[in-house]
């Protein structure tokens, strides 16, 4: 089964990154060319509706989990994308929030459309950006299974039971051992006992009593 870390990562990225795709291709290019009021009665419809849960859920749950991801995996590639995670969200807050805030106080079109367009190119590019880097595995260490350690540890506890002599430490002299006496490289070995008989270099001839020559 696979991690729901990850799977929860890419899938709140990639769909926030499909909501700002959606107004790169279909939102914007439909209002340029409306009315002015229009415009800006669109636009502020659809900055009150868009706070809501599900919205809500997608624009800060994206880069939490991102960072939980670079904090955990400690990846290059897990870390930039919690970095362009954490782009998307800073320049949502630094330019796009006021700029609807002022919208809604009556602002004029021409100082909203320009700076919320082209920050919103930035702010696509960063989330999808992050959305791809975490799509890309990455090799992890595989973690020790509970199974495979059991096992280990059964075999140890047989090779035990068998041989009840065997310690992991090296077996240390008793102080009160005597030690052997030092041998002198150069001694001749010990001789051996009972001492061998030298074997004769011709065998010996033996005669049976009453036995003669024959002529």
């Amino acid at each position: 089964m696979d991690d729901p870390l990850p799977t929860g990562g890419q899938a709140l990225n990639g769909l926030l990154a499909g909501i700002y795709v959606a107004f790169v291709v279909a939102v914007m290019p439909v209002l340029r060319g409306r009315p002015d009021d229009t415009f800006l009665r669109v636009m502020n419809r659809i900055n009150d509706v868009i706070v809501n849960p599900v919205f809500l859920t997608l624009f800060l749950g994206a880069p939490v989990l991102a960072l939980i991801l670079a904090a955990v995996r400690r990846k290059p590639l897990t870390i930039a994308a919690a970095v362009a995670a954490l782009a998307a969200l800073v320049i949502t807050f630094a330019v796009h929030v006021p700029l609807n805030d002022a919208l809604a106080d009556g602002s004029t079109r021409d100082k909203y459309e320009t700076p919320w367009v082209l920050w919103h190119y930035f702010r696509t590019g960063a989330a999808s950006v992050a959305f791809a880097l975490l799509c890309i595995p990455t090799k992890t260490e595989p973690r020790p299974n509970a199974s495979s350690t059991s096992t280990q540890k059964t075999t140890h506890d047989l090779r035990s039971s068998k041989d009840p002599g065997r310690t992991t430490e090296p077996r240390r002299r008793p102080p009160w051992s005597p030690l052997p006496p030092p041998r002198s490289p150069r001694s001749p070995p010990p001789p051996a006992w009972p001492p061998r008989r030298p074997a004769s270099a011709t065998p010996s001839t033996t005669r049976s009593p009453g036995i003669g020559r024959c002529s």
